[in-house]
């Protein structure tokens, strides 16, 4: 007797600060007897490396399609495209375009003898738009395989127009260019020109643009950070729904069902009691002392150097770490970005400070204080009940949490270490800033348990229905 294989769940991922979130899904996949698969479309060797040992110990299977999508271009075993697209005349390309044109089709060839590979019956992305894995997202549309987005983090459009202020200043915006190009990109792809005070701007330059629209790989919202074609976005929250309205993203595509992020803060902080009842009543998880939890970004001093306070990486965490420290009945943790290069971590280490290793978002419900620099974890920070102090270092000014008045930012480490004085020296104070995130922390998270039987059973809806 002939017995179907289980349809897999394949996962796409590009970083390393990307994996604790796939991990904790295809975990609690594989428990309940689905099996799973990851795809990794970072070009990295290291990372590649890195991805590989991770996805040997969970016992799933890692395809690197970058890396066979390089190897097959070096070889000259590349996938001619059409040259012109059904429908209309289409254009003739340029060499640099056609060349753009092989690139993606054979992505796309790839990606879509993966999805074969694997048995694909559903694919999870984390991102849908221009940082997404677009050939496949297309070769999964193409194979009528359901896209889901789980989302990393917030992105919002204000994300590319600090990218264009910052490729502004170094000199390597792409602009629209003049004569034929240029044409081509006014006539099929004036969605990817953006109006700025530098003028009309590309995302990408001109002839990649243009072989994505002429391969399929097109966006339907090229500035939205999830402004692809995913069949649905799992909603994280109100907060995060409200966001991806803002973005202009259909109603029809969002479906609210809370994060596997937040199951991991719940599972956190009912671990023990004494998570639980800080949670419940607002108060320190040990009387008379201050857990801080501290978690850096990667050093963006060589592009926004010259917003920040001090005169490199070094010297900015070494003074954020000292002055904490400096703060009586307190105790300091970090958590090192994933992404993090090893001379950002030796200037961590080396100020002698406590170094955490675990997942930051399982960290959160176990301290009294978070403070960072814009990062995404604020939205489970907020929804534990935490106050947030966050250090707008790069002076970058984001609207994400305007509306969250447990949320401090300034652009002063000074003003933060004053609030974070208060904070640990005033009980009450304490309890007030609880206060003002426990009003809002329904909005930005679900912290029930069961956001992931709520994503495994959309799964299901769409394959069973694709």
């Amino acid at each position: 007797m002939n017995v179907t294989p289980k349809k897999t769940i394949v996962f796409a991922v590009y970083s390393l600060s990307q994996w604790p979130l796939v991990r904790s899904s295809v975990k609690r996949l594989k428990e309940i007897g689905v099996p799973c698969a990851v795809v990794s479309f970072n070009h990295n060797s290291i990372v590649n490396n890195q991805l590989e040992k991770h996805a040997e110990s969970l016992g799933v299977q890692l395809l690197l399609q970058a890396a066979v999508t390089e190897a097959r271009m070096a070889a000259g075993d590349t996938i001619e495209p059409e040259t012109e697209q059904p429908g209309r005349a289409g254009w003739t390309p340029d060499e640099a375009e056609l060349q753009y044109r092989r690139l993606l089709a054979t992505d796309v060839d790839v990606a879509t003898k993966m999805l074969d590979e694997t048995n694909a019956g559903c694919l999870i992305v984390l991102e849908d738009g221009p940082g997404g894995n677009g050939a496949l997202i297309h070769a999964a549309n193409l194979k009528n395989i359901p896209v889901l987005v789980t989302p990393f983090g917030v992105g919002e459009s204000t994300d590319y127009d600090i990218f264009i202020e910052d490729r502004q200043r170094q000199g390597g915006v792409n602009r629209v260019p003049e004569g034929e190009v240029g044409a081509l990109i006014r006539k099929w792809a004036s969605h990817w020109i953006r109006d700025t005070i530098y003028g009309e701007i590309l995302l990408h330059p001109a002839e990649f643009i243009l072989a994505k629209v002429a391969t399929g790989l097109d966006l339907r919202h090229p500035w939205v950070v999830q402004g692809g074609y995913a069949n649905c976005i799992a909603v994280e929250s109100a907060a995060m729904r409200q966001i991806y309205k803002k973005e202009g993203l259909s109603g029809d595509k969002l479906k609210d069902c809370g994060s596997v992020y937040c199951d991991a803060v719940y599972e956190a902080i009912n671990e023990e009691d004494k998570y639980r009842t800080a949670y419940i009543e607002g108060t320190k998880i040990k009387e008379g002392l201050t857990k801080l939890l501290i978690a850096l970004p990667p050093s963006y001093h060589e592009v926004r150097g010259d917003y920040n306070e001090f005169d490199n990486y070094k010297e900015m965490v070494g003074s954020i770490l000292e002055q904490a420290a400096d703060i009586e009945n307190i105790e300091v943790t970090v958590s090192i970005h994933p992404n993090a290069h090893e001379d950002e971590v030796n200037a961590i280490r080396d100020t002698g400070v406590n170094v955490s290793r675990q997942w930051l978002v399982r960290e959160l419900g176990r301290y009294d204080i978070f403070l960072t620099t814009w990062s995404s974890t604020i939205r489970w920070a907020i929804t534990a009940r935490k106050p947030v102090l966050n250090y707008d270092a790069y002076g970058t000014e984001l609207p994400t949490y305007g509306q969250a008045p447990g949320v401090v930012t300034s652009r002063s480490i000074g003003d933060l270490m004053e609030h974070l004085g208060k904070l640990c020296s005033d009980d009450g104070a304490y309890k007030d800033h609880v206060a003002r995130q426990r009003s809002v922390a329904h909005e930005w998270g679900i912290l029930d348990g069961k956001n992931f039987n709520r994503i495994h059973a959309l799964i299901e809806q769409l394959m069973a229905n694709p």
